[in-house]
């Protein structure tokens, strides 16, 4: 989704900020193979500009990325102005327990990730909070708006996949929440991935995605084999920086119950790899106009995705 999101900032002016992304995930890369990104110049207008990414490997699709952005400096002026605060109360100084350690190496991840504790103890499952302290690191070697943006929209996929299990009391091969030992637990997925997720920007400006950030996240609804997952972004000061909606699948191993029944077909070929990406390096090797309308990115795609 970074990715996407970059290629779609080269065909936009300086003055635009992300503002709205949605993501289908229709296909499972190949980390060894070659990702063409093809951006698609939908409309350009004086405040608001859209643009389609589509994200191909051996000519076919494989994510699907339609991004937003907005003039910035076309926002100001009288205004209505409200924001959520943070549900949870839970704060650290630091992450102690990165979920991403075991197994981190040169090549990534570039992020570090710990689970809260689950709250309130006594709730709905609907109403649970799952929450997770985030952060890039190493720290970005830009203090860009855009590179900041990219780096929020990298941490807003990980660990969400997690809420619904969470809430449920189903393990996914995880440690538990502040276990230190990392003892792993049994995975009672044959398969959990990603569908679709969409990220709104409320801020443009004043974050990093390399401080401590918190990811609130809660499931309205599971059934099916499928979730729909809602999380919140905010800065370690509270602040909201985004909001997300996922389309998640799930499919339980024989013999475990927790969601229920079935889809009628287990023919999907999604299953996204947990790779990360350092984004101060997205650019373009090569720059191909296939046509008007559109421009085409082929690149070696990052060696780290």
């Amino acid at each position: 989704m970074a990715s996407a999101a970059a290629a779609a900032y080269e065909t936009v002016g300086s003055d635009f900020a992300i503002d709205t992304l949605h993501t289908f995930f229709v296909a499972g890369p190949k980390h060894d193979q070659v990702l063409q990104l093809k951006v698609q110049l939908l409309n350009d207008g004086g405040r608001f500009l859209t643009r389609v990414v589509t994200v191909e490997q051996s000519g076919k699709p494989v994510v699907h990325v339609t991004c937003s952005f907005v003039r910035t400096s076309a926002m100001t002026g009288p205004s209505m102005t409200h924001s959520v605060q943070r549900t949870g109360t839970e704060t650290i100084e630091a992450i102690t327990l990165d979920d991403l350690e075991v197994g981190a190496n040169t090549q990534g991840p570039v992020m570090k990730y710990q689970r809260l504790s689950l709250t309130p103890t006594h709730s709905p499952l609907s109403s649970k909070l799952y929450t997770s302290a985030a952060t890039l690191s190493p720290p970005l070697l830009s203090s860009s708006t855009r590179i900041q943006a990219l780096g929020i929209i990298a941490l807003s996929d990980y660990h969400v996949l997690g809420a619904p299990p969470a809430v449920h009391g189903i393990s996914v091969g995880q440690p538990g929440i502040n276990d230190y030992s990392r003892t792993p637990t049994t995975n009672h997925f044959s398969l959990f991935t990603s569908l679709n997720h969409t990220i709104r920007f409320h801020l443009h400006e004043g974050f990093r995605a390399d401080e401590l950030c918190y990811v609130e996240v809660n499931s309205p609804w599971t059934s099916k084999r499928r979730a729909e997952v809602q999380s919140r972004i905010f800065t370690g000061d509270g602040r909201l920086v985004a909001s997300c909606v996922q389309g998640s699948y799930y499919v339980l191993k024989e013999g475990k119950r927790g969601f229920q029944a079935s889809m009628a077909s287990d023919n999907l070929d999604v299953e996204w790899m947990a790779s990360s990406l350092d984004f101060t390096g997205v650019q373009p090797l090569a720059l191909v106009p296939p046509g008007p309308g559109s421009t085409q990115y082929s690149e070696r795609f990052l060696s780290k995705l």
